[in-house]
């Protein structure tokens, strides 16, 4: 899957889960947050946006939305094809190998 997801907050909330997560003084944590490519931008680049800003259950209510959203996706089955026909070549190569060594 080619998806980009960015999980973002007000600048606010940023601020100070940084200073609190990360033992920061306000300058340091802003010169973090200001060394990085801006929340807006990286918004603007992903397929998926999701606003954590508020409660951790409305986030959690996102995040699985969006979880729902792939498994019900061809992307999602396309890959399980994938894994699912590797898995068959490792165990057909397992039982090459196995006949071989007996």
């Amino acid at each position: 899957m080619n998806q980009i997801v960015v999980v973002y907050c007000d600048q606010q909330t940023q601020l100070n889960r940084l200073i609190s997560r990360n033992n920061l003084n306000e300058e340091e944590a802003q010169n973090r947050i200001h060394s990085q490519v801006p929340l807006v931008e990286k918004c603007h680049m992903a397929d998926h946006v999701i606003d954590n800003s508020g409660s951790l259950e409305s986030t959690k209510e996102a995040v699985t939305k969006l979880h729902q959203t792939f498994v019900s996706s061809n992307a999602h089955w396309k890959l399980r094809s994938v894994v699912l026909a590797i898995a068959f070549i490792v165990v057909g190569l397992s039982a090459l190998t196995l006949r071989s060594l007996l």
